[in-house]
């Protein structure tokens, strides 16, 4: 009966073991993830702390001023652009078998690393633009209810009913503003993406909505300006005139988007618009003679930062490999403290006394979660309330450097760690009763012995 008992423990041990491993193996050891909070008023900043204008151009606050980057014309944005480092057991461990080959191991690891860190970039540029896209149309609306909002206000009323009744009047409401926000958003995929830039612009231009709410808005405007609630036909034609005007400037503000972040194709990509980034702060400018970098493609993306991340580390490779390393060999005496254990039951599957000792399993497994996650992320925490608590008594630049990273930038770390972590919590719990089973089956085998 208790040898029915071990078989079944020791079963759920093999799969606990073989969970460890896998995850162990095929896991990453620490994924460092980073949510960076972008908007057009804190870009500046940002700006500021990660890139530097050594030329000192298209900053527009003249010599000296510090790394700035152009986006009125973009108009509004809010943004979320994450960040991740995925440092996978696998690379630890391809640092112990290539170890004459570890600063190549570092080097593919970057180039992963960047990869991913591009894609999220440009995935980041294509939501920026079409938040910015949107926010023109956004604008357009807004602008003309205030002054429908002003027209009704000046004739005893006022209310949201009203507003919306008399651009119904124009053929604008609720869905025909998200259908050619919808259009838009479409199209600056399709542009991003490698399409024509013209896309967007004949959408703007031909769009019967964006017309219409330009119309009631200039209608609006001068009934205010005039003091009247009705206009004559050649006042409507002067404002529809204006309206034509406005869209005119919107198209001209188009094309200036494209000219600044466009190739000199006119093309348009998630690419170019992260080179004109990388240009505006003179990251892309090398250190010898100050030429820039043309990037234009996502493959010329990552080959320039992998290049510059690849340089910049290049006398620490070493050191980093030699690091990868020790995290290899730790993760390797995890993965052999469970296949130990889990050897040890097979090999006594046919035993008389099945029982194995676990102790090594339930010594190591948790230790790479709550070293290299658990008391990092407690860390950062503590610094996160010691800031709060006494950041006051710092120095006012670093108190604004402080604030700022508060708001725009969020960490977390993870790993698949927690797994094995996780698996020495069962070994706990089942060691207040096997080790007794243990000794009590040894005693029956002992005794059956000397009988």
């Amino acid at each position: 009966m208790r040898q029915g008992k071990v078989i079944i423990i020791n079963i759920i041990i093999v799969l606990l073991a073989a969970a460890s491993i896998v995850t162990l193996y095929l896991g990453s050891f620490m994924d460092i993830k980073a949510n960076l909070n972008v908007n057009n008023e804190n870009v500046q900043e940002i700006v500021a702390m990660f890139g530097e204008n050594k030329s000192g151009e298209g900053s527009g606050e003249g010599e000296g001023s510090g790394s700035t980057i152009d986006v009125s014309a973009l108009g509004e944005f809010n943004i979320n652009i994450p960040f991740t480092i995925s440092i996978k057991n696998t690379d630890a461990i391809n640092c112990i078998f290539k170890f004459n080959n570890r600063k190549e191991v570092v080097t593919q690891f970057v180039d992963r690393e960047i990869t991913v860190i591009v894609e999220n970039l440009l995935t980041s540029a294509k939501e920026i633009f079409k938040v910015a896209t949107n926010a023109l149309v956004n604008k357009a609306v807004d602008e003309a209810k205030k002054a429908i909002e002003q027209q009704i206000s000046s004739t005893g009323g006022e209310n949201q009913t009203a507003v919306s009744e008399v651009l119904e009047e124009y053929g604008v409401n609720d869905q025909t503003i998200e259908n050619v926000k919808t259009e838009l958003s479409d199209a600056v995929t399709t542009v991003l993406n490698g399409g024509d830039s013209d896309d967007i612009k004949n959408i703007i231009e031909n769009s019967t909505t964006i017309d219409s709410i330009l119309k009631a808005f200039q209608e609006a405007k001068m009934k205010n300006e005039l003091g009247v609630s009705e206009l004559s036909e050649s006042q409507k034609e002067e404002a529809n005139s204006k309206a034509m005007q406005s869209k005119d400037e919107l198209l001209v503000k188009y094309d200036e988007v494209v000219e600044k972040y466009g190739d000199e194709n006119g093309k348009i990509t998630s690419a170019t618009i992260v080179n004109t980034v990388l240009e505006q702060t003179g990251i892309n400018k090398s250190e010898e003679g100050g030429e820039t970098t043309k990037i234009t493609t996502e493959e010329e993306l990552v080959e320039f930062l992998s290049n510059k991340v690849n340089t910049a580390i290049d006398n620490s490779k070493e050191y980093i490999g030699y690091v990868l390393i020790g995290l290899g060999a730790f993760v390797l005496l995890v993965m052999a403290s469970w296949g130990y254990v889990a050897l040890k039951i097979i090999i006594k599957l046919f035993a008389k006394n099945k029982t194995v000792r676990f102790g090594l399993a339930q010594a190591f497994g948790w230790m790479p979660h709550v070293f290299f996650i658990g008391l990092p992320m407690l860390v950062v925490k503590l610094s996160g309330f010691i800031m709060e608590k006494f950041g006051t008594q710092l120095p006012e630049q670093a108190q604004k450097v402080v604030n700022m990273m508060k708001e725009i930038l969020s960490l977390n770390l993870h790993s698949l760690t927690w797994v094995s972590a996780a698996c020495t919590i069962p070994l706990l719990v089942f060691s207040f009763f096997y080790y007794k089973w243990r000794r009590q089956i040894k005693s029956d085998i002992n005794y059956k012995k000397n009988k």
